[in-house]
């Protein structure tokens, strides 16, 4: 049998925490999930502001408590975030928890704002920015997370390189 959460809906302080209250007056926010058994959730993870606006859906694995009251998640499959004017926040892809393919963040206005690519929790690849304009703001590369050589270009508002000489060692600006 599959059981129904929202019935008993989990609410939190902020979604940064994600520490329970048990009150939702006191809460920013709150999550509807089925259970096909203890933890195991069942299908698509609803998150909602406090008045009811949908924060994002996504997909677990596991969804449970831990010792400190917060709340635990393993994350796996898709998971959208949206702004509550109801545009595309992000678009994450998970693995048993970490981020894998191409993520994509947006500003409020709903243009894009990062597309970067993930392997297993590091990013890999070229990360672009963008500005709210829909020009490129920035390039940088990274190799197993960590940002490869001088490889951060940024450009100005029109879309025109402006500078890329960085000195980065260990993930780390240097000089």
């Amino acid at each position: 049998g599959i059981s129904e959460a929202s019935i008993n809906p989990r609410f939190v302080d902020s979604l940064k925490t994600w520490i329970l209250v048990s009150n939702k007056n006191f809460a920013t926010h709150y999550r509807v999930v089925k259970f096909k058994t203890l933890n195991k959730p069942y299908g698509k993870v609803n998150n909602y502001y406090a008045d009811g606006k949908l924060h994002s859906s996504l997909y677990a694995s596991y969804i449970g408590i831990d010792i400190n009251n917060k709340d635990s998640i393993i994350k796996n499959g898709p998971e959208i975030s949206y702004y509550k004017n109801g545009n595309i926040k992000s678009k994450h892809n998970y693995l048993n928890g970490k981020m894998i393919g191409e993520n994509i963040n947006y500003y409020y206005s709903g243009k894009k704002r990062f597309i970067a690519n993930f392997d297993f929790g590091k990013k890999n690849g070229l990360e672009l920015g963008y500005w709210e304009s829909g020009n490129m703001g920035q390039k940088t590369t990274f190799i197993d997370g960590d940002i490869y050589k001088n490889t951060i270009v940024y450009y100005d508002v029109d879309g025109e390189k402006i500078w890329s000489v960085f000195n980065y060692f260990n993930n780390k600006l240097h000089g």
